[in-house]
């Protein structure tokens, strides 16, 4: 996904970004006519035993809520087009 990033910005062609990469990137630009694909769920996961200590609880909260706050941008819809 770097690897493409890198290759698309420097003109190498086209390629389908997540939004979060693309999106963000002021030197890109969406193709017309291309809807967003839904991409893999975004998982926190810690080991079992750790599950109940309180600093990687506030890691995974902290993470999560993170996550959910910028949810339009690992969906799309915080896209808007160019006039």
């Amino acid at each position: 996904m770097v690897a493409l990033h890198a290759a698309v910005r420097a003109g190498a062609g086209v390629g389908f970004l997540p939004c979060f990469l693309g999106d963000s990137d002021a030197d890109l630009i969406r193709l017309p006519g291309i809807e967003p694909i839904p991409y893999l769920d975004i998982w926190v996961v810690t080991h079992p035993s750790l599950r109940r200590v309180p600093r990687v609880r506030a890691c995974m909260a902290f993470v999560g809520e993170a996550i959910r706050a910028r949810a339009a941008l690992y969906t799309g819809e915080s896209f808007t087009a160019a006039p």
